[in-house]
């Protein structure tokens, strides 16, 4: 194999591996909104259950501590995505990172 055919196949698996980031981000974030929902239906009746009303307060510390977990999770998918798109954009492997950082800042 030569090496601009690992170069190729390198390129294809960073691109494959951004894309599989870019999927768990999406999912991530849609945990997120579901976790929220479930909770606004969860808390009111843990709240009416419980006598002293601390079912309500530990339910909305697991939700918090839920939700900052999931948000550094995305935090660093976020910055494995960008350390991805920048060695392609340096290396001159993709047309499509330039394009779209040029996009986004218009």
């Amino acid at each position: 194999m030569t090496s601009d055919e690992i170069e190729k196949l390198d390129t294809t698996k960073l691109h494959t591996e951004s894309n599989q980031l870019r999927n768990q981000q999406f999912v991530l974030g849609t945990l997120a909104l579901a976790a929220v929902g479930y909770s606004s239906w969860l808390i009111p009746v843990l709240s009416g259950r419980s006598q002293d009303g601390s079912a309500h307060g530990i339910a909305t510390i697991c939700l918090l501590v839920l939700l900052s977990i999931l948000f550094t999770w995305s935090i660093a998918i976020r910055r494995m995505i960008g350390t991805i798109s920048e060695y392609l954009e340096v290396r001159g492997l993709s047309r499509w990172e330039p394009e779209m950082k040029e996009r986004c800042r218009h």
